[in-house]
């Protein structure tokens, strides 16, 4: 877990824009956020705290297509408790529903 006054966040997203503004959202609201750009950061990051929630981006860079490695859901899964402290986003928009 994170501090007793504040939970501890991990967002992983490779666009520095999305890490800034979940970044600022987040602090805003009272909580710990440590950010990561790619898995094998996140990896590092995950060995190193507890996190209450993670936010990560489905889409990074060297993930198979049809979603995360297993070390890295395992891990998520792990760190946070379960599936259900994690929020996969997707990282990209179909402009057709829109």
């Amino acid at each position: 877990m994170g501090n007793m006054t504040s939970p501890l966040v991990l967002i992983i997203d490779d666009e520095p824009d999305i890490l800034e503004l979940l970044d600022l959202t987040l602090t805003r609201m009272n909580l710990t956020t440590r950010s990561a750009t790619t898995v094998a950061e996140a990896m590092t990051l995950l060995s190193r705290h507890r996190f209450d929630l993670c936010l990560t981006d489905m889409r990074l860079p060297g993930w198979r297509r049809n979603g995360s490695s297993p070390s890295y859901s395992a891990a998520l899964r792990r760190d946070t408790g379960s599936d259900d402290n994690c929020l996969w986003q997707p990282g990209y928009c179909d402009q057709r529903s829109q």
